[in-house]
């Protein structure tokens, strides 16, 4: 899929890459950069490659490049199908860079005196870690102190030696610092601005993680894709809304639509599209799904169910996932409701001209007219006649005392169609048992959103970005 010419390894991962390398029946030089030891079989140094005097580099002069060359080729995160190319150029790269150092700018300039040290624990694969944490940090002149692999710690113990001013970070990473008590409030004192970005954060954890930050510390959530290189909005420094993921940066724009492409107001949700100079080129060899993700004039559907209030500030209702291949089913017919009693909002919402039903259900229809449900519109779950956000559940769940993370799934139920399940962290040392968690959240939900069953897992698995693996869970305790 990406025309890989040569692949650079650390020795960690040699073996995953020959292994990858076989099943996809591909022959590629393995090029190990960080070598001790012994050079492994079917690899190359990287010391010995750059080192050998014998290589003709005047070919290099020959190669011309400009802005719209390809610069990186990221994939996306494929948690509801395969991941794609992402294209990002020269000039993706460098205009996103530049807009983060306008309203938003969070770094203090580098002098004789003075240079920022930023946290680096995102992986530098993910288009997060990579433009906006290692690129845009070395372009100011910053200093940046990794964490190879992320381990309680190992981390701790960088808290604990670094004067850190910056860091950028997933939702896991904050509520791991919000609970863990080995992280000290005096090992943040010269912490100046947060942002946590790549899956939305319960309000409840950032107030956790606040209470150990002097009053003066600015923290933000922000929003972005891999195909928006990947920052497309921010918070000024100073903004105290922590629902909100921030304004469109500068030199681009954004609006709300709705299923049928047509603009919505001020708080009204739809789907969030994009357009800048920060929007991807186009997906690799994927011509469908380009056509699918782009709008006339190169604005980019971003998949993400939002609403954008009267002063530009943005807020994420939901994901939609990735809608490729499939849309959301609508239906007209004598057998749809007259309305929700009361609710006009509702009513506005779930209505499309000339009397459609949304029904917030991802479809295909084959060519007889046969129709495939493909996935739940917002990962809704639905008991009996009600729906039941996941997020709801979590967010809840992460309020008890002995809880460190949560996640919530559909289990199938005979008498109400699907029922919630939750998946329980426990704090170290803590003492809790299911029914304690159960009861916990009946005291604070509707009888129809109490959860049904309790598992305690060790982790709950998620992508490198922070999403939560629901369809992990199911497929490997449900």
């Amino acid at each position: 899929m990406s025309d890989t010419k040569l692949i650079f390894v650390v020795r960690e991962t040699i073996d995953t890459v020959k292994e990858a390398l076989k099943l996809s029946q591909r022959n590629i030089p393995i090029i190990v950069i960080n070598l001790d030891g012994n050079l492994p079989e079917g690899t190359i140094s990287f010391k010995d490659l750059v080192e050998d005097s014998h290589v003709d580099v005047s070919i290099l002069k020959e190669v011309k490049r400009n802005e719209e060359d390809l610069a990186f080729l990221p994939y996306s995160s494929g948690t509801t199908g395969l991941p794609k190319g992402v294209e990002l150029t020269n000039k993706n790269i460098v205009a996103n860079l530049v807009q983060q150092d306008t309203e938003c700018r969070q770094h203090e300039f580098t002098t004789e005196s003075h240079q920022d040290s930023v946290l680096v624990s995102l992986p530098m694969f993910h288009c997060y870690g990579l433009t906006v944490v290692t690129l845009h940090k070395f372009s100011v002149g910053a200093k940046l102190v990794t964490v190879p692999q992320f381990r309680p710690e190992t981390f701790v113990n960088i808290l604990s030696n670094f004067n850190l001013n910056l860091f950028y970070l997933s939702p896991p990473t904050v509520l791991f610092m919000g609970s863990y008590p080995q992280v000290l409030p005096t090992y943040l004192e010269h912490l100046r601005c947060i942002t946590c970005g790549a899956a939305p954060l319960p309000v409840a954890d950032i107030e956790k993680f606040l209470s150990k930050l002097k009053p003066s510390a600015h923290f933000a959530q922000a929003y972005g894709l891999t195909e928006t290189s990947p920052l497309a909005t921010a918070n000024p420094i100073g903004y105290k809304d922590y629902t909100k993921v921030g304004f469109a940066l500068p030199n681009s724009s954004l609006r709300i639509i709705d299923g049928n492409n047509n603009n919505l107001g001020p708080d009204e949700v739809g789907e969030l599209v994009i357009k800048g100079p920060n929007i991807m080129k186009g997906y690799k060899n994927n011509p469908e799904a380009n056509k699918q993700v782009f709008l006339e004039d190169g604005w980019l559907r971003t998949g993400d169910l939002a609403k954008v209030d009267e002063f530009g500030a943005v807020t994420i209702a939901d994901r939609l996932k990735e809608l490729i291949k499939v849309g959301e089913l609508v239906i007209k017919g004598p057998n749809i409701m007259k309305g929700y009693k009361n609710n006009p909002e509702a009513n506005n919402q779930v209505f499309l001209e000339n009397g459609w039903l949304r029904t917030g259900d991802l479809a295909k229809v084959d060519d007889f007219g046969a129709v495939t449900i493909a996935d739940r519109l917002k990962e809704l779950i639905k008991v009996n006649a009600y729906q039941v956000p996941p997020a709801e559940l979590e967010s809840v769940c992460k309020e008890h005392p002995a809880v460190f993370d949560a996640a919530v799934v559909p289990i199938p139920d005979e008498k109400t169609g699907e029922k919630p399940k939750a998946f329980i962290v426990v704090k170290d040392s803590a003492k809790v048992n299911e029914e304690d968690i159960m009861a916990f959240v009946a005291k604070r939900v509707a009888p129809y959103k109490r959860l049904k069953e309790v598992t305690f897992i060790n982790e709950i698995p998620k992508n490198p970005s922070g999403k939560i693996l629901r369809r992990v869970l199911v497929e490997k305790f449900c």
